[in-house]
């Protein structure tokens, strides 16, 4: 129990009307949406982040427990105080503090709730992506702590990929900044961490979101069946044709009935089951979408397919959806919801399961779920005041966790692991996993009195012994010419594994080594100082492990290259949407967490990697993630070895999410003699909503070099736009047509048009210009990542320092990329180049710069990154807990 003393000065701290500790109060607190209960010492309602940080340094200077919580919508006992202590409800901390259309990006206190939230959007033309079926009460906060999905996560990701950054108070009670408004920033993905942590790691006071723009045009249809198995073999044939509906959600005549009963949603309660489909985008797009989905449905044995009129009859379908957990309440007393997430291709089969493990332990389960991502909801009925009865549900829903696993999927999609699935995360991870999650876990909150007992397992003694057998080697130099180094070629995963040990015996460093697309460039100049002992060089290692064409992934080994890929992809219609050098490989690529002049359109690296396998510095192997589109079981460490440059371990291979291929595409180029007048069209196109694959800034002398080699004719302005759309054909001359009137209306000159005979190897062209151009002259090469709102303000500030030199500029407008190579004629300092990128960092506070190449005499004192993700001592935690003796790719320090 906690002293008077104590109470005190909580009570100083959040004022004695925000401080709760009599028994009767204390009790609404010991409760979520899941089984589990257990009463709090004490409740606590700050309104700032300063007070959230003066009780939690309080808190952690005692020793007490203690958890953040939010509206109490958990399912799986993550805001459920095990330990007793404190519960910091973030209630009161309810401010939406900005909405910057300009920069993609809101912020907002976690006690706003998702619905308030998508209504503030939604008066700008936005919305924020993650829409839980508990949106109406559910908080930003929450969502962030549980990597909340929802019915548009189908196709617009997870909160993952929809948070900037985050104000965070940590477990001691500073507070500290991660990400900010840019939609990539260097370095460890700190951030990427966090998101889906289950506030085991600190809490989150502010939030910055990326938003998107209402898509132009929605249709939403209603497909009815006589047979769940129909139904649920279109869901996987829909995805099978290359659709992408932005929601995919299943019903099963269980649900269907308690729905109508409650809600009167226009369902036909005699059917066994239905799906809402929702496809959105390009008006002139989707007649042709529609018309293929009912197709798919007819060839699956719909009975009938509702395509809504209006508005109203739109909203009224949602309704059911939304408001079916809250209909089968009314029927029993209590039920309990699984939250497994399988390949789309598996559902008939795991459905069938989940039947059957409901008549073996004579149990009703219905089925509401989002279908499109494989992301199962089976709602177990049952009284909780029947202890037998309650005991059959604990196995049931074990046995439904576990059915999910043998078919390739995970224990949570969306759900989190909280309390209630501890003892199932041996059936996704390892011990050298989980051990790993351990160690991140005790390096950020060493006390362990944040969310205490959630997610992880209790330790294990058993442990792995790696292989100690001798490496194989060759003493010859590799092949990019740097000299002198041992270069290993391993030809499979347990070669791999074998060096690191054998290496770290020694104290000897190592670095894993792809094409050389980037190592050219840095390493060269840098790494004569640190070179690392031993170069990993797997050639024999470029399979593709498999390629489920039917659930849109690909595992390939991280040797195998981007043109190696795509082309095998493309057999199958398929392709991977990641804009990288095509012989740079698949390893390089994620390592150096590449994004293209699509990002805009794809998404990043980070948004497209569902699961990896390593090798960690003692010669463990570890697998993160997996092949499904929702994963929130355990830490998403993964993420931290996107854009690590190898320092935390040796990529061996990597699951990405596919895409179809378009089946139509083209570009046009537009040349303009003021950057405000391209900036000004590049704004129009945007708030347009015309959604285009390439939104590319050139300066004078890059659209030389890439008219140069598409044989077009040189602009003879000083601009140029490079503008480029995907999709139908009638979308797609759409939106050519809506870009075209937007460059001309701000004096904008078309000077070429691309075909889809020539798009690929234009979107190819201004991918290689946004790295080092060959040739000693070009002594500086820079990448700046910044929020899209201050493009302006970046390529003013890069035109300033650069004066006379001769620069090649490459902007991608809609990512807040600025790609810069430098080059004069006359001598260049060292010094020169590092008040350069000094300058810059000064001048630009809100950017990330990663230097790609500099001049040799400032190669030793150059940062590779200018402006961090996360304080230097968080990032070198997270380096420490992968790599203690600092013997990953010692080159290049990320901290």
């Amino acid at each position: 129990m906690t002293d008077k003393r104590l109470k005190q000065k909580f009570r100083r701290i959040v004022g004695a009307d925000a401080f709760l500790d009599n028994p009767a109060a204390t009790a609404t607190y010991s409760y979520d949406s899941s089984l589990l209960t257990a009463r709090p010492d004490f409740v606590l309602f700050p309104q700032t982040a300063e007070q959230v940080a003066q009780v939690v340094t309080l808190l952690f200077r005692e020793r007490i427990p203690y958890l953040a919580r939010g509206a109490g919508t958990n399912l799986s006992g993550g805001s459920i105080p095990l330990k007793g202590g404190a519960v910091i409800s973030l209630t009161r901390m309810k401010r939406i503090l900005s909405i910057e259309p300009e920069n993609f990006c809101a912020r907002v206190e976690p006690g706003v709730t998702n619905l308030e939230f998508q209504q503030a959007l939604s008066e700008h033309g936005f919305f924020f992506a993650p829409d839980p079926a508990s949106q109406r009460v559910s908080t930003i906060g929450g969502n962030v702590a549980e990597n909340s999905g929802g019915p548009h996560c189908l196709k617009y990701g997870v909160t993952t990929n929809h948070i900037l950054g985050l104000k965070l108070v940590t477990p001691d009670g500073n507070i500290i900044e991660l990400g900010g408004r840019a939609l990539d920033a260097a370095g460890y993905d700190v951030l990427g961490l966090l998101v889906g942590s289950e506030g085991t790691l600190g809490i989150a006071t502010e939030i910055s979101c990326r938003i998107l723009q209402l898509p132009p045009a929605v249709r939403t249809l209603l497909a009815i069946y006589d047979a769940t198995e129909d139904a649920s073999q279109t869901v996987s044939e829909i995805i099978a044709a290359g659709i992408l509906p932005a929601t995919l959600e299943m019903m099963d005549n269980l649900v269907i009935r308690a729905v109508e009963e409650a809600l009167h949603a226009g369902y036909p309660t005699d059917a066994s089951a239905i799906l809402i489909i929702e496809v959105d985008g390009i008006a002139e797009g989707l007649a042709e979408t529609v018309r293929m989905i009912e197709d798919i449905c007819r060839r699956n044995r719909v009975r009938e397919v509702r395509v809504a009129r209006d508005e109203r009859e739109r909203e009224q379908l949602w309704a059911g959806r939304r408001g079916a957990f809250g209909a089968v309440a009314r029927l029993f007393p209590n039920y309990s919801v699984s939250d497994g997430t399988v390949p789309r291709n598996k559902l008939p089969e795991v459905l069938r399961q989940v039947s059957e493990i409901g008549k073996k332990y004579a149990l009703e389960i219905g089925n509401v779920f989002h279908a499109g991502d494989g992301n199962l909801h089976p709602l177990i009925f049952f009284d909780v005041r029947d202890p037998q009865q309650t005991e059959r549900v604990h196995r049931a829903g074990k046995e439904i966790l576990e059915a999910c696993v043998a078919a390739g999927g995970t224990i949570s999609g969306e759900h989190g692991v909280g309390a209630e699935k501890i003892d199932a995360m041996h059936l996704v991870f390892g011990v050298n996993e989980i051990e790993l999650m351990r160690r991140l876990k005790n390096a950020l909150d060493p006390a362990g009195v944040c969310n205490p007992r959630k997610v992880l397992p209790e330790s294990s003694s058993e442990t792995i012994v790696p292989p100690a057998q001798s490496p194989r080697h060759s003493s010859e130099p590799a092949s990019d010419g740097i000299p002198s180094r041992r270069t290993y070629l391993p030809k499979n995963i347990d070669e791999i594994a074998s060096l690191p040990h054998y290496l770290r015996q020694s104290g000897k460093s190592i670095a894993a080594m792809g094409a050389c697309t980037l190592f050219e460039y840095l390493p060269k100049d840098i790494q004569r100082w640190k070179k690392p002992h031993g170069i990993i060089c797997s050639p024999l290692m470029r399979s593709i492990v498999e390629h489920d064409a039917a659930n849109l992934t690909v595992t390939a080994e991280a040797w195998l290259t981007l043109r190696e890929l795509q082309e095998r992809l493309a057999a199958a219609g398929q392709f991977l949407p990641l804009d990288a050098p095509s012989e740079a490989t698949l390893g390089g690529i994620v390592a150096a967490g590449l994004s293209g002049p699509r990002r805009h359109l794809y998404g990043s690296v980070r948004d497209l990697v569902l699961g990896l396998q390593l090798v960690t510095s003692d010669g463990k192997v570890l697998r993160a993630g997996g092949k499904t589109m929702k994963n929130v079981a355990g830490y998403d460490f993964g993420k931290l070895l996107i854009g690590s440059w190898g320092t935390l371990g040796i990529i061996v291979d990597v699951t990405f999410r596919l895409m179809p291929l378009p089946k139509a595409s083209g570009a046009l180029i537009a040349s303009f003699q003021r950057v405000e007048d391209a900036l000004e069209a590049s704004k129009r196109i945007l708030a347009g909503r015309l959604n285009p694959a390439l939104l590319t800034l050139m300066n004078g002398h890059a659209a030389a070099a890439l008219a140069m080699e598409l044989a077009f004719s040189k602009p003879d302005r000083e601009w140029s736009l490079i503008l480029g759309a995907e999709g139908s054909d009638s979308a797609v001359q759409a939106q050519l047509n809506g870009m075209e009137q937007a460059c001309r209306a701000c004096s904008g000159d078309v000077s070429a048009r691309v075909d889809v005979s020539r798009y690929y190897s234009l979107v190819d062209i201004v991918t290689r210009l946004c790295y080092p151009p060959a040739g000693q002259q070009w002594f500086l090469s820079l990448w700046l990542s910044m929020p899209c709102g201050s493009m302006s303000d970046g390529l003013r500030e890069v035109e300033a320092l650069t004066g006379e030199m001769t620069s090649l500029i490459v902007a991608h407008v809609a990512g807040g990329l600025i790609c810069t190579h430098l080059s004069t004629a006359e001598e260049v300092t060292g010094g020169a180049c590092r008040c350069i990128v000094d300058a810059l960092g000064a001048r630009l506070p809100q950017s990330t710069i990663t230097v790609l190449k500099t001049h040799t005499a400032s190669a030793e004192s150059m940062p590779f990154i200018v402006g961090r993700s996360a304080p230097s001592s968080w990032l070198k935690a997270v380096k420490e807990c992968f790599d203690p003796e600092g013997l990953m790719n010692p080159a290049i320090s990320l901290w």
